[in-house]
């Protein structure tokens, strides 16, 4: 079970800013993820990249060599959604996207997301990946897509480490918003959200519901071929 405990209260310094996508908080039923896999592809937390520390539990930003562990725990998240097979991420694109190299960044690579990855023992144990997104009637704010625990550590105040060092990154930049969507079958995720982080479903004046909507890349070459057949007519 992941993450429901009480925790103990955290001041983080401001992260640089690194990059960007809302997240689904994972409780249980989710497949063990071997720790010891990972650990070729970590760094400790120290230096610049500490963000936060409290017992066991430590919070660092994410590096170029995380990508493999990365690419590991977001497989087990899909997993736990029943959609593991929509999963076409790589370690490339992962390293690309987040953190580019220099010739990537002068051909005019953008870093699209950042990420915290929680430490316990030196060895990765989960993550939480996020970027900006704007609001034509607040502006700017930090949109979480996925917050990972491992199974073995949940329960240890895990998640809500990495909740609150997001929640932090917003603070510190002046954010307007931190949002992030729940799976509707994982009611202790949306009890968490609702009755410990003190957040709340996305409703307006009498109780309408937002709703979201979503197009693949097949979805979206489709659209627009039918409007420029239609425009040809």
């Amino acid at each position: 079970m992941l993450l429901i405990s009480n925790p103990k209260a955290f001041i983080a310094p401001s992260l640089p800013v690194l990059g960007r996508r809302t997240p689904t908080l994972v409780l249980w039923g989710a497949r063990e993820v071997p720790t010891q896999a990972f650990s070729r592809h970590l760094r400790r937390a120290s230096g610049p990249n500490l963000i936060m520390s409290s017992g066991t539990v430590t919070v660092r930003a994410g590096c170029r060599d995380d990508a493999h562990a990365l690419l590991v725990m977001i497989q087990e998240l899909a997993e736990f959604e029943k959609e593991l097979d929509q999963v076409q991420m790589t370690v490339e694109t992962l390293q690309r996207d987040g953190w580019p190299l220099p010739d990537e960044v002068a051909a005019g690579q953008q870093v699209r997301f950042e990420t915290l990855f929680a430490e316990v023992g030196g060895l990765v144990v989960g993550f939480a990946l996020f970027f900006h997104n704007y609001s034509t009637w607040e502006g700017v704010g930090v949109y979480l897509e996925d917050l990972y625990v491992n199974p073995e550590q949940r329960g240890k105040g895990v998640g809500t480490a990495l909740m609150r060092a997001v929640a932090q990154v917003a603070q510190d930049r002046g954010c307007s918003r931190f949002q992030w969507q729940a799976i509707d079958f994982n009611s202790p995720a949306i009890e968490y959200y609702k009755n410990k982080l003190g957040a709340r479903e996305r409703m307006e004046t009498g109780d309408a519901k937002w709703m979201n909507f979503i197009m693949n890349r097949q979805q979206v070459d489709s659209f627009l071929s039918k409007q420029t057949a239609h425009k040809s007519l």
